[in-house]
């Protein structure tokens, strides 16, 4: 009886251990999704830059956008890194449900 009370503790370890991989894995695609909408959302913003700059120039107040633009820059290259760093986060967990 011993040897299948084993048998059987060792399939259950690695039954919950899949299961906590999957959780894992499924955790990583949503934040790849949130990044990835998120990227989506600052290039259409981005797209519109040179029209909001061409009206900060003609209401004279630049002095004051340029910071903001630039916020705006280091903000999509932060989401940038969030993306990839979810993304190869979700392939590792993936590679660990190949075993």
């Amino acid at each position: 009886m011993a040897p299948l009370e084993r048998a059987l503790a060792a399939s259950e370890a690695a039954v919950l251990a899949r299961v906590e991989a999957l959780e894992r894995y499924a955790g990583h695609v949503s934040e790849a999704e949130r990044a990835l909408l998120s990227q989506g959302q600052i290039e259409a913003l981005r797209a519109h830059l040179p029209e909001y700059e061409q009206l900060v120039a003609e209401t004279g107040a630049a002095r004051f956008s340029a910071p903001e633009i630039g916020h705006l820059s280091d903000d999509a290259d932060m989401l940038r890194r969030a993306l990839r760093e979810s993304v190869r986060s979700a392939h590792e967990a993936f590679r660990y449900l190949d075993r």
